[in-house]
């Protein structure tokens, strides 16, 4: 992909108009032939940018009233089409993303590529400005969500055009409630013996540990499956400075 970003800088501007016509419409025939079946064997289940969304892909599926109804992600071009026309075809330039994503990035460009790279600055619930993480003891005593923020801890440069370019953080700090619903949680089920309890209460429905982890917290908490459930990424960091994983 690199030689053809070079590739695309080194061309003059009549050859850029002429690619940009050449590329555009092929794009638009693939979107229209085979975008959905390239998705479907991707099964990306949330969007790779943000992972609050999810990005299923529907075909032609009838509804009880017979209506077809047809779903799928947007393909953001990781670098523009408008201004990188050689790239709009290629595969690792087309990032399956949900529209709030593809839409906000716009022509913009950021720094972490899903394809390659994946977003390793953690969350975190900070003080109110954002820069300071909450020690364990000031989250027990926070009360509402207006008492914290939720930021990121420590991103790096390609990180930051992600957070800037895409809004992650004005987004993520929408998710306070559902940070708030973490923190009060963890003053009840925080401990080996709260779980306990709460197993030996609903005797026979739990047969193991991780069964009685996964009713309180929810699954896909592991790196692997972070994208197969929204907000799970926020849901694993926020867990760990909680100290409950």
């Amino acid at each position: 992909m690199e030689k053809l970003k070079l590739a695309n800088a080194t061309c003059g501007e009549d050859v850029r108009i002429v690619l940009s016509y050449i590329f555009e419409t092929l794009y638009n025939c693939f979107t229209k032939s085979i975008a959905n079946d390239v998705l479907e064997r991707l099964k990306i289940r949330t969007c790779p940018y943000c992972n609050r969304n999810y990005t299923f892909t529907v075909k032609s599926s009838s509804s009880a009233a017979g209506k077809k109804f047809t779903t799928r992600p947007e393909f953001d071009h990781f670098y523009s089409k408008s201004k990188h026309p050689l790239l709009a075809l290629s595969f690792y330039n087309l990032v399956p993303s949900c529209s709030i994503c593809n839409h906000g990035k716009a022509t913009d460009d950021i720094g972490v590529n899903p394809y390659f790279d994946g977003f390793q600055s953690k969350f975190g619930i900070c003080d109110k400005t954002k820069n300071v993480l909450l020690n364990i003891n000031k989250i027990k005593r926070t009360k509402s969500k207006d008492d914290f923020s939720v930021g990121f801890v420590n991103p790096s440069k390609n990180e930051k055009q992600n957070i800037d370019g895409l809004g992650l953080a004005v987004l993520y700090d929408k998710h306070k409630d559902y940070v708030m619903d973490l923190i009060e949680k963890s003053t009840s089920y925080g401990s080996l013996e709260q779980n306990q309890a709460l197993s030996d209460g609903f005797q026979g429905l739990f047969r193991t540990p991780q069964e009685v982890f996964d009713f309180v917290w929810g699954k896909y908490l592991n790196e692997e499956e972070l994208e197969n459930r929204p907000l799970s990424k926020l849901t694993k960091d926020i867990l760990e400075q909680l100290g409950i994983v």
